[in-house]
């Protein structure tokens, strides 16, 4: 494998232009409805540059959804990106591209600044896209910062460790295709090919391992012949607890169970007369009903509190004259309320 110091313009040509042949062969057929990868590979590296080189169209969200498909498929496929990157407004997309690109023509070396104008107001854009499209907006001066190109130009060839996808990685990148352009005098989208050709020629080929050939014996662990089995002595005992010596008595039968009696038919229900309520009148001995003596008639007194006597307004008299009147007329104490008072002797 060629480095990129020392390269040759002949050998670069010439790897150059077994590019074409190389994409075919990673080009799968495309589902219904999904771009196929030669249409994506020629809006990259023909359509887009002439139609944004140096300002003259806006990005939208779609154009550089096409450009993130086109990555995808052309190197790892990461597909959380396509996601990410179409929740970008139109305007947005169009302020941060045409902010990052004024300030790349008023200062063309401050690169890493640009990358992070992008970066930074886009989602879903990193510095590996956020190169590509700067690259897009420059194909003669910026380099996109591909997995194959970091490889050739910044890990000699080597394969392993992967970027890290970082400015200061770009910046390594973007320093070394500038010599390289200078000294060759290729400009940047042909270094991109190149590299993506040395790379993938020389990506280790994973062999799928022969599958062994059947052995013809049974599966499993294969049993030993009765010459090398071990033969274990016996114990002398039985199996199980020992015995005791004492024969433990057998339980008696159980009873057999007796037969149902069935039921006798339920005797008639006595039909009962209505009685009187109350106490059971008193019998005598001989079984006649002896009569209750009817009650004395009282003495005309009646049981509770005796009522008050209505007096007319005319003879109300004040409470003293009340209880001499009573005293003279010969009432029983009883009849006023309250306790009688003491005679004076």
């Amino acid at each position: 494998m060629s480095s990129p110091d020392d390269i040759t313009l002949s050998e670069f040509s010439q790897t150059l232009a077994r590019y074409p042949a190389l994409l075919s062969k990673y080009s799968k057929d495309a589902k219904e409805g999904v771009t196929p990868l030669p249409e994506l590979d020629r809006f990259r590296y023909v359509e887009a540059p002439e139609r944004f080189k140096h300002g003259s169209h806006t990005f939208t969200t779609g154009d550089i959804l096409k450009l993130v498909e086109w990555k995808l498929r052309h190197g790892a496929y990461r597909p959380g990106n396509l996601k990410k990157v179409a929740t970008n407004p139109d305007d947005i997309v169009e302020s941060a591209t045409k902010d990052a690109f004024d300030h790349y023509k008023a200062h063309p070396n401050e690169i890493d600044i640009v990358i992070n104008k992008l970066k930074d107001r886009l989602r879903g854009i990193g510095p590996a896209i956020a190169s590509l499209i700067l690259s897009v907006h420059d194909p003669e001066h910026v380099t996109f910062f591909s997995d194959e190109v970091f490889k050739w130009l910044v890990n000699d060839g080597e394969h392993k460790p992967t970027p890290k996808y970082n400015v200061a990685e770009f910046q390594k990148v973007h320093a070394a295709a500038k010599a390289l352009a200078a000294r060759l005098r290729v400009n940047p989208l042909q270094i991109e090919k190149v590299a993506f050709v040395i790379i993938k020629e020389t990506e280790p080929v994973l062999v799928p391992k022969d599958k062994p050939a059947p052995s013809g014996r049974g599966r499993g662990r294969p049993s030993k012949p009765d010459s090398e089995k071990r033969v274990k002595p016996p114990s002398g005992r039985g199996r199980g607890r020992p015995a005791s010596g004492i024969a433990k008595p057998k339980p008696a039968p159980k009873p057999a169970k007796e037969p149902k009696v069935p039921k006798a038919p339920a005797a008639a229900v006595e039909v009962k007369t209505p009685g009187k309520r109350g106490r059971p009148a008193k019998v005598d001995a001989e079984g006649s009903a002896v009569a209750t003596p009817a009650a004395t008639p009282s003495s005309g007194k009646k049981r509770g509190r005796p009522a008050k006597e209505e007096t007319s307004p005319e003879t109300d008299t004040p409470n003293s004259k009340k209880r001499k009147a009573s005293d003279d007329a010969g009432t029983p104490a009883s009849a006023g309320r309250g306790r009688p008072k003491k005679s004076k002797a």
